[in-house]
């Protein structure tokens, strides 16, 4: 610590009269160094971690909420979970949720807000949109958040309640028109009501103008035909580029990733969507293995969906090992390469 000191000058002469104001004009100002002692932390490894544990150490409690418990299928909705407490807020991760198999889930922000007056309390809030796809009544269960107490040096849980959600039918459209929707068949057909005479002052000029106005239909139909075959062969071309190049890049991405923990679900994610298995990587992780199930091997899929566990519960964890880290790639990267084998 950098100070300040001010020392009276002896080579300064006072001037009029012994007056202690002029003491400021006789005065030298004079940085010094302040330096404490060492101070020595011994950091305590965590032991018989749980299998949900997402980094929280402190002292919390734990709430969850719907913006709205009575909705139309197909309407959005958010789930919002609050964890409230004393701890290591910036370090902790999504808690791990099992929806109802009807609903698209789709993760939103993470909140953090801390009390002005320390920077270890306050809450973290996690949101999610949840879009049911069926009617019906649904229980969101309790969640559970397990966290390491420093107070007692021990495990203990944060719970919420369960939340129900009603979900009426959708009053958009009746069944025929789901009906008509669903169909195949061909909604707008094309009617020939009567044979067209074309007049013409002679027969020559019908002739010409029967033959310009077949050229000119031919070049009209022909035009689009070439323009939407490039398209066609572009995408085609350009999908399978993507396709094959999926592999590599995720290959490389593992070759440049500083932790595995925080990018390996988006490289995973990013593979299959290369591979056209998912439409898009904006999904959580519980939808990626519901999509994964079905695609894979049930060898491959039992190790990818461990991996992916294993990534959410330390990707705000600081319990990590540069050694551990490097098998985890190397086995990601051959999971990866069976995979591309056959999908």
């Amino acid at each position: 610590m950098k100070i300040e000191t001010k020392n009276k000058d002896s080579s300064f002469n006072r001037l009029f009269w012994d007056d202690p104001f002029f003491d400021t004009f006789s005065q030298r100002t004079r940085a010094k160094l302040l330096v404490s002692d060492p101070v020595s932390i011994e950091v305590l490894p965590l032991q018989n971690i749980p299998e949900n544990f997402t980094g929280a150490v402190g002292d919390f409690t734990l709430n969850s909420s719907l913006s709205n418990s009575n909705i139309d299928e197909g309407s959005p909705v958010v789930f919002k979970v609050t964890l409230k407490g004393e701890g290591n807020l910036s370090n902790i991760g999504r808690p791990k949720i099992v929806f109802p198999d009807d609903f698209d889930i789709f993760e939103g922000e993470t909140k953090i807000e801390k009390n002005i007056t320390d920077d270890f309390s306050g809450l973290i809030t996690w949101e999610y949109n949840l879009i049911p796809r069926k009617d019906g009544s649904y229980i969101i269960d309790s969640i559970e958040i397990p966290f390491f107490s420093s107070d007692t040096k021990s495990w203990k849980k944060a719970l919420s309640k369960n939340i129900n959600l009603k979900v009426n039918k959708s009053t958009i459209f009746d069944i025929s028109d789901k009906e008509i929707l669903n169909s195949n068949s061909n909604l707008i057909r094309y009617i020939r009501i009567g044979e067209q005479n074309w007049i013409s002052s002679s027969k020559f000029k019908i002739q010409n103008s029967i033959f310009f106005i077949l050229f000119t239909a031919f070049i009209l139909f022909i035009i689009p035909y070439f323009e939407s075959s490039f398209r066609n062969l572009r995408r085609y071309i350009n999908q399978y580029i993507k396709l094959n190049n999926a592999l590599n890049n995720s290959l490389k991405n593992l070759d440049l990733s500083h932790s595995i923990y925080e990018d390996g679900i988006k490289i995973i994610k990013k593979y299959f969507n290369q591979k056209n298995i998912l439409s898009s990587i904006n999904i959580d992780i519980t939808s990626l293995k519901s999509i994964l199930k079905d695609k894979i091997k049930s060898n491959d899929f039992d190790a990818i969906s461990k991996l992916l566990d294993e990534f959410q519960a330390k990707s705000y964890s600081q319990l990590k090992d540069d050694k551990d880290e490097e098998n985890i790639k190397k086995s990601l990267k051959k999971i990866l390469k069976r995979i591309d084998e056959y999908v």
